[in-house]
């Protein structure tokens, strides 16, 4: 017999307790989890039209912006007449979609979200203290590019964060699981990613400690103030030193050097806006930054021969010219609005766990446009899996806890 809590167990339950535990640990486990959604969605596929004009308010924007992103990508590959492979990541962005309907249509567990999240930080924490400790790899990831898997932490760790609740529990479940991630970023090493933790925890406060007084959020800025700088002052950590190296990179490429982490960016910047300068309306072409880099004498083995900008708006503006600004508009500022209109409308009718879920989508998106400073949210399977699946999941379980208040 299954205990009473699991009898009701539903596949979008299971898939929203996997996500991120799948994300961080499993390997191809952003594949098994898009096939898995897209499976279930076919197997439930029964009622999916009226669930989506039950749900239009969400259905309709974030359909409309997902096509946006297809339609300038495709007209990009039509233009340029590129490979139909250039259209992969961007196509991952239909699982927001796919995701969100699962969830509103079969209905999911909600706070299999946040034991999810916990439970796949623990586990990541394992793994990268095995393989920075034990193996001494300079930059542990769990056998993902490093940037991405930062960026999964970091976003998973803001999730956690924000789970409803004010008992004691939930705030050591809370701080515990941002514990982790700043630990595993620190062993990472990734500086965007730290950033995103860091800057967005900082308006998450009000939500994790509601009523706070205005003394205690600035004690618990100080505490975090004071952590940060002991972070930083940690013998041969990863993320120190990648931090203090960001001065002689500068200085490196105001030599001509531009092989290092930060030159490698500027370099691909200044040559990225030259591109956009000479083709402002169509750029060169959707994932055509590698062949600015490319061509250069010392490619490729300098570290600035990579195939994207590693920065969401230069590799937009510089491949698809202004149309990618609407692209960046249709992936980001979509979702956040729908987000900010879920929040609004849950603090009304004091629905803590409908405000704490669509907090947790607007922490994911800033944290992905902080992190896309210094990366490329498309230009990696799993980063866009990522995104796209945890906007998906986070926008069908605000609209199920908002059915479910209103009722």
């Amino acid at each position: 017999m299954w205990p009473d809590k699991f009898r009701h167990l539903t596949v979008a339950s299971v898939l929203v307790l996997a996500f991120p535990i799948l994300l961080l640990n499993v390997p191809k486990g952003a594949s098994v989890f898009l096939a898995a959604t897209f499976v279930a969605l076919m197997v439930s596929r029964h009622g999916l039209a009226d669930t989506a004009r039950a749900n239009a308010e969400v259905f309709r924007p974030l359909s409309l912006a997902i096509l946006t992103v297809l339609v300038i990508c495709l007209g990009s590959i039509l233009h340029f007449d590129l490979g139909w492979n250039t259209i992969d990541n961007p196509s991952r962005m239909i699982l927001a979609l796919l995701a969100c309907l699962l969830v509103m249509h079969v209905g999911a567990d909600t706070r299999l979200l946040w034991t999810g999240a916990i439970i796949g930080l623990v586990t990541a924490a394992a793994v990268i203290a095995w393989q920075a400790l034990m193996l001494k790899i300079e930059r542990p990831s769990a056998g993902l590019p490093p940037i991405v898997f930062a960026n999964m932490v970091a976003a998973i760790a803001l999730i956690g964060f924000v789970r409803p609740d004010n008992d004691w529990r939930s705030h050591a479940l809370a701080w515990g699981g941002l514990f982790l991630a700043a630990v595993i970023l620190i062993l990472n090493g990734s500086r965007g990613p730290w950033m995103a933790l860091v800057v967005t925890t900082l308006p998450l406060l009000a939500v994790r400690h509601r009523g706070m007084r205005a003394s205690a959020y600035l004690g618990i800025l100080l505490v975090l103030a004071l952590l940060i700088a002991l972070a930083f002052t940690l013998p041969g950590e990863g993320l120190a030193k990648r931090f203090q190296e960001i001065g002689s990179d500068i200085q490196r490429f105001g030599k001509g050097d531009a092989d290092s982490g930060v030159g490698a960016r500027l370099l691909m910047w200044e040559l990225g806006f030259q591109a956009l300068l000479a083709h402002p309306l169509t750029g060169i072409g959707l994932n055509q930054y590698g062949q600015l880099m490319m061509n250069l004498p010392k490619c490729p083995a300098a570290q600035f021969c990579v195939k994207h900008g590693h920065n969401d708006l230069m590799e937009a503006l510089t491949t698809l010219g202004l149309p990618g600004l609407v692209m960046l508009g249709a992936m980001y500022a979509v979702p956040a609005r729908i987000f900010w209109r879920m929040r609004r409308a849950a603090r009304a009718r004091s629905d803590a766990v409908g405000e704490s879920l669509a907090v947790a989508g607007l922490a994911v998106v800033m944290a992905t446009c902080i992190s896309g400073l210094t990366q490329v949210t498309l230009a990696h399977q799993v980063n866009i899996v990522f995104y796209a699946g945890a906007v998906g999941l986070l926008l069908g379980l605000s609209a199920q806890q908002a059915r479910a208040s209103s009722g």
